[in-house]
């Protein structure tokens, strides 16, 4: 009984509503395709998204199907090698900290009831919202951040984990939504979200995890643009945009372009009537108002941010564009788009689920009008991924970088989402091309891109069984195929993730801090608990050489220790380095003390020098031992300076 019942609940959640009240078609078992198709389309209507019922038990479910993909994809690995996503590069020096930071910062503001601007631990002294804001590695706007003011820095790295995961968790309710105002089947949309969610996009958020943002605001602001487009409603596009600028002005300036390329292809696409010089100048009108109008509702923060980045010297770098990659990138964008390929290593992937690749060889064997929009939207879009230059332009005319690549997956996830029921309506025949069309494409994979041909041969297999089960659809029962369909993304997207996390293949956690340790590392590598018991003058800061510290930790301090690393910097300090001979280090935005130099520590009012005990390196001009210390085995001195500024 147990059992049927279940099977009932399924029944309802998965089928979308119907103009009668059982539909006829569910109860199809065998029979023929043009007549199961034909009973389709008469008897069975676009889902009721205005149902609350509905909505919740499709939510249920996509929440049930999440938490299993997420445990395929990603737990299983972290579980069984005890990883956290914290890698220490950026995830863990940058946002981590950020993220503890917020929380400590906000605190500090409601205990002394002042808003605290500058920041004397950030570097040699930052404006702390600035740097935040420009930095990109974490907004105090995001509510998620918020989030930090009311956890323990002993649980941080579990709360931190855990906003990763949920941000991931709303890429697949926007794109839900979008699909369900697109008129999309439960099943369909459910299938195109997990696609979608578990996209090698979701690999880089994993450890940039502000890369996620975008991911879950683009459906959202998509869905804003089609109601101002088509309604004229114009409330959720400005919403949505205001928060997306407030939150990440790079992304915003990458989805600008996305927004006005869709909705300057649905113009062009449109019907009757829309093809007209007025109504492409009212439309250009409408949309410009509101993105200005959103614009200035962010301009508290955009307008800074904006003079901060001018002054960046990283910017003002003229950077050499060829017209064409090297012909390795080409081989390995071919390879990992049933797997994935980091382009470049500039943290942008591309790779989905095998049922892209189905569902675009038959969105394009598909003569029907309806699809032209998302047909040129993908070729344009695979287009860019080709040619360096696009790469520059979306880049802020920088470096060739493709991190906009969220949006091919939205639209690579949505032709799953309108093609898998399309599909099933098909004749053998126009599956038995799709299959060739995969067949030709796996085969210049082996032949061509050097790829491992076990691993891409498991994948052809798995890619043949979908093929072959979508060639019987119409003898599966119709409850049934939608629950196989959705098991079979699931499977699809685990065999992608094994070959990217896997320690016999890409070892994706290979670089992730051990769980359980992130604070304690944190707060304790390189033996920085000598801060809590050395004396600091007003505005005396501190010195380490050869020792294990983690970038920016001294934040959690409110120590200056001039070891810095982040995305949002002052150029005028790296000048400074240059102007005095510094060592270089490799990037403007890092650097880690005065090498020393007694003159320059003397001038920055260095008075604590951290050092391995031994004093192999003291440097001139500090004697005295005024505090020992142990760190992961090693034996850590601090140094007092023979002249030091009163307090």
């Amino acid at each position: 009984q147990e059992d049927f019942d279940m099977i009932q609940y399924l029944k309802r959640s998965l089928t979308p509503l119907s103009t009668v009240t059982v539909p006829a078609f569910l109860r199809l078992t065998r029979g023929g395709r043009r007549g199961a198709a034909e009973k389709s389309h008469i008897e069975t209507s676009a889902p009721d998204v205005r149902s609350s019922q509905s909505r919740l038990r499709y939510f249920t479910i996509y929440t049930a199907v999440f938490m299993t993909a997420l445990f395929l994809c990603f737990g299983i690995y972290l579980m069984g090698y005890k990883k956290t996503i914290l890698r220490e590069t950026d995830t863990f020096n940058q946002q981590y900290i950020t993220f503890i930071r917020i929380g400590q910062w906000i605190r500090e503001m409601i205990r002394e009831r002042r808003v605290l601007v500058w920041d004397p631990s950030i570097g040699y002294g930052a404006d702390f919202f600035l740097t935040l804001s420009t930095s990109n590695q974490g907004s105090i706007f995001d509510p998620f951040m918020l989030v930090s003011v009311f956890t323990p820095p002993r649980y941080s790295e579990i709360i931190f984990t855990a906003i990763v995961f949920l941000r991931l968790y709303l890429c697949g309710i926007t794109f839900s939504l979008l699909a369900f105002r697109k008129k999309s089947e439960n099943y369909a949309a459910l299938c195109g979200a997990m696609v979608y969610t578990f996209s090698a996009c979701a690999y880089v958020g994993l450890y940039q995890t502000p890369f996620i943002v975008p991911m879950y605001m683009l459906p959202l602001i998509i869905y804003g643009a089609e109601e101002l487009f088509e309604n004229g409603n114009p409330l959720l596009y400005s919403a949505s945009l205001t928060a997306m600028a407030v939150w990440s002005y790079y992304f915003t300036y990458m989805i600008a372009f996305m927004i006005a390329g869709h909705i300057f292809l649905s113009w062009a696409f449109g019907g009757p009537g829309e093809h007209t010089l007025s109504r492409f100048l009212e439309i250009a009108g409408r949309f410009l108002l509101y993105s200005f109008l959103s614009a200035g509702m962010a301009a508290f923060i955009l307008f800074p941010v904006a003079k901060n980045l001018m002054g960046m010297d990283r910017f003002g770098l003229e950077t050499y564009i060829p017209f064409l990659y090297d012909k390795t990138y080409y081989a390995g964008l071919l390879a990992g788009l049933t797997s994935s390929f980091d382009m470049l290593r500039r943290d942008c992937k591309v790779g989905w689920s095998v049922f892209v690749l189905i569902a675009s060889a038959g969105l394009f064997l598909t003569r029907e009008k309806k699809y032209r929009l998302l047909k040129t939207e993908l070729i344009i879009m695979a287009l860019a991924l080709c040619f360096p230059y696009a790469g520059s332009v979306m880049n802020g005319f920088a470096y060739a970088a493709n991190r906009w690549v969220f949006g091919l997956s939205l639209a690579a996830a949505y032709a799953v989402t309108v093609m898998l029921p399309e599909i099933r309506q098909m004749e053998r025949k126009k599956i038995i091309k799709i299959t060739a069309v995969i067949c030709l494409y796996f085969m210049a994979v082996l032949l061509f891109c050097g790829v491992d041909r076990l691993k891409y041969l498991v994948i052809f297999l798995f890619t043949l069984a979908v093929c072959l089960i979508l060639s019987v659809s119409d003898r599966i029962p119709d409850l049934h195929f939608k629950g196989l369909m959705v098991m079979l993304v699931c499977t699809s997207l685990a065999i992608s993730s094994y070959y990217q996390y896997s320690k016999g293949y890409e070892n994706g956690f290979g670089s992730g801090i051990e769980a359980g340790t992130a604070y304690e590392q944190l707060t304790k590598r390189g033996g920085l608990t000598l801060l809590k018991k050395i004396p600091f003058a007003d505005g005396e800061r501190y010195n380490t050489y050869k020792l294990d510290v983690i970038r920016n930790s001294g934040w959690l301090y409110q120590k200056s220790g001039m070891n810095f690393y982040f995305s949002g910097y002052n150029s005028f300090i790296n000048r400074f380095h240059n102007s005095v001979a510094l060592r270089a280090y490799a990037y403007p935005h890092a650097y880690n003390g005065l090498d020393r130099r007694r003159e320059l520590l003397a001038l920055t009012s260095v008075g604590h020098f951290l050092v391995p005990s031994g004093n192999l390196y003291r440097p001139v001009g500090f004697g005295e031992a005024e505090a020992e210390a142990d760190s992961y085995g090693t034996a850590v001195t601090s140094l007092k300076a023979d002249i030091r500024p009163s307090a």
